[in-house]
């Protein structure tokens, strides 16, 4: 078993992205884990070995305006669920200002998931939606 070298404190996060493989493809992927430097992808194996530099290409959605990011990493190690990935050119305040965009992602997508019901099901009981569960999420 080998050494970790893992520099800095890691944080549990669930976003989507996608890894450009070149120049086998784009693979979809889900963030598990990152810190300041890198972050493990839950993702299919592609044809790329260890070592292989890819792009972490994340999607940030603001006012009906969707903008591309591309942070180039290395993939460092496979594993059984995904790939652990180590930035390669990334400085503090793009490091932060991409944990931003992620963590404001994964919001976003855990808000539509408790989107209010729509006209055809006000008359219905919703157990998530009663008063009594609103302070739960």
């Amino acid at each position: 078993m080998g050494m970790e070298h893992r520099c800095g404190t890691r944080r549990a996060i669930d976003a989507n992205v996608i890894i450009d493989c070149r120049p086998t493809g784009l693979t979809r992927g889900r963030v598990r884990n990152i810190s300041a430097g890198g972050l493990f992808i839950k993702m299919r194996a592609p044809s790329g070995l260890t070592n292989d530099r890819v792009k972490v290409v994340f999607v940030h959605h603001d006012r009906g305006v969707a903008r591309l990011y591309r942070m180039p990493a290395v993939i460092i190690r496979w594993g059984r669920d995904g790939a652990g990935l180590m930035f390669s050119e990334l400085s503090p305040n793009a490091f932060y200002g991409m944990l931003a965009i992620l963590l404001a992602e994964e919001q976003r997508s855990r808000d539509n998931a408790f989107k209010k019901p729509n006209a055809n099901q006000r008359g219905r009981r919703n157990p998530i939606g009663s008063w009594f569960n609103k302070f739960d999420r």
